[in-house]
């Protein structure tokens, strides 16, 4: 994600391991599936919903969003706006996502699993005892 030379890009997960669950997800749909092997091409996210059904989505978005300063101009117009609105006290990142992407490409980086989405303490509990399941 670092060496991303994208002003703005995402990570998403491609296993669609959401898929047919009640779990709940940030899924996106992107301008085309995850590869089954590695590959060289160049993705963008197309939208974020947490509503998009299974055969929308492409992927899960995994929390991870970096900005290059031109990026960072751009996200920092996004929340001003977004918070100006009248639901902006209530927006979600959903929100600011579908907003850069509708002005600016934003990459995806596609990744396959082995990643734990942390909302609350008791996810960093479980996260910390697969750390320390992995270890030893």
């Amino acid at each position: 994600l670092l060496a991303s030379t994208a002003e703005l890009a995402v990570v998403v997960d491609g296993s669609r391991s959401f898929a047919g669950s009640a779990r709940p997800a940030d899924r996106v749909r992107v301008s085309a599936p995850a590869p089954r092997f590695y590959e060289e091409a160049e993705f963008r996210l197309m939208e974020v919903r947490a509503d998009l059904p299974d055969d929308a989505a492409d992927g899960e978005w995994i929390g991870l969003l970096y900005a290059s300063r031109a990026g960072a101009a751009l996200l920092r117009e996004g929340l001003d706006e977004i918070m100006a609105s009248p639901a902006g006290r209530t927006a979600g990142m959903e929100t600011l996502l579908n907003w850069l992407a509708a002005r600016a490409p934003v990459q995806v980086l596609y990744v396959h699993g082995d990643w734990i989405d942390i909302d609350r303490l008791a996810d960093l509990g479980r996260a910390l005892l697969v750390q320390d399941l992995h270890a030893g």
